[in-house]
């Protein structure tokens, strides 16, 4: 037996030692990277949400198109011809302040009522602001 191929059982536990502290330290990294995902895209949605209810308010004085913030969700409202009610959930953990903002909507294109809409995540909080004029709003984070 004085071939010399292979490894030793105590060269392998060493490489899996190496292993596995390698992916517990890359672990946390993944999951902050997985909310920052998360967290951008329902931004996204959401401002594709508010420019759809914007343009649909063009031309029309009614008040035919809002978004309503509830606890957990908000609800995308277009009413017409053919109503459409979206609703679209928080991620996971997130909620409204219940002294918030509760509903938007335009007329014209221009905002009904300036206001301030605060999410609370579990990491952060956000302020949804929707200043007076024709802006669609622009989020702070605290």
């Amino acid at each position: 037996m004085n071939s010399n191929q292979g490894f030793t059982l105590l060269e392998v536990i060493f490489v899996l030692f190496v292993w596995s502290i390698l992916i517990t330290l890359s672990v946390p990294i993944l999951f902050t990277n997985i909310d920052h995902h998360i967290e951008k895209e329902f931004f996204k949605t959401l401002e594709s949400d508010i420019l759809l209810v914007q343009t649909t308010s063009h031309g029309t004085t009614l008040n035919n198109a809002s978004i309503v913030f509830n606890n957990d969700s908000y609800i995308v409202r277009i009413l017409g011809d053919e109503d459409k009610i979206m609703n679209r959930n928080y991620p996971a953990g997130w909620k409204t302040d219940g002294r918030s903002f509760k509903k938007i909507s335009f007329k014209n294109g221009t905002i009904r009522q300036p206001g301030t809409i605060l999410l609370k995540s579990p990491k952060d909080d956000y302020r949804i602001i929707f200043p007076l004029g024709k802006g669609r709003g622009y989020v702070e984070k605290q």
